[in-house]
């Protein structure tokens, strides 16, 4: 067993097996003594693990009392275990469900492991309490604890092949022990399942196939190598299966925590070597066989008038990964080994080449033609003017046109001014002539007359301003756009 750092005497495991307990009221268990020795021999086998057999504590049957498993936590593997290395907790045994005593547990039941002096009638005081549990594996120094529990919590009388009574209970059972201690969590079963033993496993069915995996039926890759997520997932997809089969109900696995690097379990060095062996052999045979295939086209070159485009094309994608050509390529290269077993002429090569890279260049679509864009632009383009632009002041400022040409305006305002004032003038010309008269019918008439006269020409004057500054700024925008 490696981590991902491959150094296997960082690895520690405390492996618990109980099929007998003290009180008679809890049923014995016929296969987890089995299973508790079969994994701590599989920890210790140079042929898939590999851990020396000091890096592995077992506690079986009446050495699994509650003070071994909780010294054999904290204080031989805490002791054994830096922050470099590993830890594996195992234990295959009853599990037990009572009504929570300390009224804290929102689904009012505790859960415990139950050891071999457990007392039945009083969890509390004799098993391993969840919580208690967790506080252990705080204990550890490990990077990662691994914690690998073939029981599921229920009641210790149980029908025939199974490890427990499931009871149906709210809350995430699992979730504590993996997130509170820093630990990746494999359970044999959801917390209201039966954890099943089968006689013609003569193990669990867990643990039957936790074997297996780490004995390489989970290495799908073949490259000798069985990690903590081959496993799962081949407990996952099996231990279900054999439920079913074997007639059980239904069992299904959980995996709780997280890690940011997968652990190697388990190796098998001979297929390690094995699959070495064989990549060299096949990278071998590959170059042996690029060899050939650029001495023959250096033959065509030289000797059949093989093109020299067409010859260093060949040889670069002789090179390259099959994987990364483009389907142009890949129909030229296979042309190319067709050309080499003289199923193909040149001629037909370099007839057929050139179809293949005119139907690639004529399926590849046009670009779109579009306006010059200033290439120190990087932003959106700009929004369409609406007014003509300014005319910039630099010399070499060429002159910019719209498309959009307007009427020149007038030269000059003499006619506006001469417009505006006639009225008012002839108004107060009539009333001086009408006072003048010394008339008195005419004299109230001559007065309104003047008075109007004046109103209307000072009015005539301010739009004349405003007249006049509006023609003005008309001017400069005509000149400015078209000088």
């Amino acid at each position: 067993m490696t981590t991902d750092t491959d150094r296997r005497d960082k690895v520690y495991a405390l492996v618990i097996g109980l099929g007998r307990y003290a009180d008679p009221q809890v049923t014995p268990l016929k296969y987890t003594r089995n299973d508790a020795q079969a994994f701590a021999d599989i920890l210790t086998d140079p042929a898939h693990c590999g851990l020396a057999k000091e890096n592995v504590h077992v506690l079986l049957d009446e050495k699994a009392t509650l003070y071994a498993i909780k010294d054999g936590i904290s204080n031989w593997l805490a002791s054994a275990t830096d922050d470099d290395a590993t830890a594996f907790v195992f234990f295959a045994g009853h599990g037990g469900v009572e009504v929570d005593r300390t009224q804290r547990d929102a689904d009012r039941f505790s859960t415990y492991l139950l050891p071999y002096d457990t007392n039945p009638q009083n969890l509390f005081a004799s098993a391993l309490a969840k919580e208690v549990f967790e506080r252990l594996l705080r204990t550890l120094r490990a990077r990662r604890t691994v914690v690998l529990l073939d029981a599921c919590h229920a009641g210790g009388v149980i029908p025939e092949g199974g490890r427990n009574v499931a009871v149906h209970y709210g809350g995430d059972l699992y979730a504590s022990i993996a997130e509170g201690a820093g630990s990746l969590l494999i359970a044999s079963a959801q917390p209201d399942q039966l954890s099943w033993e089968d006689d013609s496993l003569g193990h669990g069915i867990f643990t039957h196939h936790l074997l297996e995996a780490l004995r390489g039926g989970a290495d799908h890759d073949n490259d000798g190598r069985v990690s903590l997520t081959d496993v799962y997932r081949h407990l996952q997809t099996n231990v279900p299966k054999t439920s079913r089969r074997l007639g059980r109900t239904v069992q299904e696995p959980v995996f709780k925590g997280s890690y940011s690097r997968d652990i190697v379990l388990a190796v098998n060095p001979r297929r390690i070597l094995e699959a070495r062996l064989e990549s060299e052999e096949a990278e071998k045979r590959r170059r042996e066989q690029l060899w050939t295939f650029r001495e023959a086209l250096f033959r065509l070159h030289k000797e059949n008038g093989l093109s020299t485009d067409a010859f260093n094309e060949l040889n670069t994608l002789a090179e390259s990964d099959p994987e990364t050509l483009s389907d142009t390529n890949r129909r030229i290269l296979e042309l190319a080994h067709a050309l080499v077993a003289g199923a193909i002429s040149v001629d037909v090569f370099h007839d057929s080449r050139a179809a293949f890279k005119a139907h690639a260049q004529a399926s590849t679509p046009r670009p779109q033609a579009s306006a010059p864009v200033n290439p120190a632009h990087t932003g959106p383009a700009p929004a369409k003017q609406t007014t003509p632009p300014r005319r910039a002041t630099g010399p070499s400022s060429p002159p910019q046109h719209t498309g959009i040409k307007t009427a020149k305006p007038p030269e000059s305002s003499a006619g506006l001014v001469l417009l505006a004032l006639i009225v008012p003038l002839v108004g107060l010309v009539v009333g001086v002539i009408l006072l003048a008269a010394n008339a008195e019918s005419n004299r109230g008439r001559a007065i309104l007359c003047i008075v109007f006269s004046v109103v209307n020409l000072l009015a005539c004057l301010f739009l004349l301003l405003v007249v006049t500054v509006a023609f003005d700024e008309l001017n400069g925008l005509y000149y400015d756009t078209y000088p």
